[in-house]
């Protein structure tokens, strides 16, 4: 205890007593009076600070404070959840963790997966985006980089000179003279079946009609001679017998393109399923002392 002065009359004290804001605190006094508690009691003052958090979907949050001149922090207070502190001369880390849910709201794009897909053509068309799906996962993709051809080839078109050639052949009518011992012999030649149009084809993919080009009869009297009743020279009969035409074509065959090329795109993207985000919210108290 230390004595002082009140008015005329001299009295022990064991304490001093002080309010910093609404807060009365008491200084516990053993001795004098020192100039430091002096001091302390003239020149600080206890202050309140109110923050809230910034809403946010993380549920632990931290923010630094700084206070200039500062004695101590006497209190820190959260309205929900959990709150630590750290002191650094004047900065104070305030970090608050492990509090209830503020709301929840449905967001289409919660969850992200990332995707390649491919598409083939055989026109080497495609178009700059495409709709996408996978377990529960939708969205769109876009073209990456230009198409390129994944398999086939091209073949151009060419033509060139061809030949060909057939035998056409059948009976003929021919008027026989029966002469000479009873020998025959045609009377005049043999009529030439038409020539037509041949058509070429080969296993290149050559193509097309041939015009004629000359040909040849190459008939053979057979065994089977016309016969009569008569055996006199001079007479005459009417038989058919085979007669054979070997007919030569030429002309310009074409071949068409030939386009086995299956192009190929790739598409690339994000693709999102939908989910409710839950959001959180703090708000603290700071009792600091500070030099007056």
């Amino acid at each position: 205890m230390i004595p002082i002065k009140i008015g005329t009359e001299i009295k022990q004290i064991k304490g001093i007593y002080y309010k910093i804001g609404n807060e009365v605190k008491r200084l516990l006094v053993k001795s004098k009076v020192g100039s430091e508690i002096k001091d302390f009691i003239k020149y600080t003052i206890q202050k309140l600070l109110t923050y809230d958090f910034t809403e946010s979907t993380s549920q632990s949050m931290s923010n630094t404070f700084n206070f200039s001149n500062l004695i101590s922090v006497d209190e820190v207070t959260v309205n929900n959840g959990n709150v630590s502190y750290t002191k650094n001369q004047d900065n104070v880390i305030v970090s608050v963790s492990n509090g209830t849910v503020s709301r929840s709201a449905y967001d289409s794009t919660k969850y992200a997966t990332y995707k390649e897909e491919y598409r083939d053509s055989s026109s080497n068309s495609f178009a700059s985006s495409i709709s996408s799906s996978s377990g529960g996962y939708s969205g769109t993709l876009y073209a990456s980089g230009g198409s390129y051809v994944a398999s086939g080839s091209y073949i151009p078109s060419d033509s060139k000179e061809a030949t060909g050639t057939r035998t056409l052949g059948g009976f003929n009518n021919f008027e026989w003279n029966k002469y000479n011992n009873n020998l025959w012999a045609p009377m005049g030649s043999s009529v030439a079946p038409a020539a037509g149009i041949y058509y070429y084809e080969d296993s290149n993919g050559y193509s097309g009609s041939l015009g004629f080009a000359g040909g040849q009869s190459n008939y053979t009297i057979g065994s089977g001679m016309p016969t009569t009743n008569g055996t006199v020279d001079g007479q005459t009969s009417t038989a058919y017998f085979p007669d054979y035409w070997l007919y030569n074509y030429k002309g310009t065959v074409t071949r068409l393109a030939v386009d086995t090329r299956v192009y190929r795109q790739k598409y690339t993207g994000y693709l999102y399923q939908g989910g409710y985000t839950n959001y959180y919210k703090y708000k603290i108290n700071i009792k600091y002392t500070i030099k007056n």
